[in-house]
């Protein structure tokens, strides 16, 4: 399920831009809405919008 954190275009730009709207949304939402982007930090040890 991660994996699919890493290929999401919104998570992917919040974590290389570290700004906007999609970081915003990531970095408020992430935990609540997608579990994907649990997952991502059950995986890989950080938040899906940390770089």
């Amino acid at each position: 399920m991660a994996r699919l954190c890493v290929l999401c275009p919104v998570c992917r730009h919040a974590r290389r831009a570290q700004a906007g709207v999609a970081y915003t949304i990531v970095r408020n939402l992430e935990g609540y809405i997608c579990p994907f982007c649990r997952a991502y930090g059950r995986v890989y040890g950080k938040k899906a919008h940390e770089d």
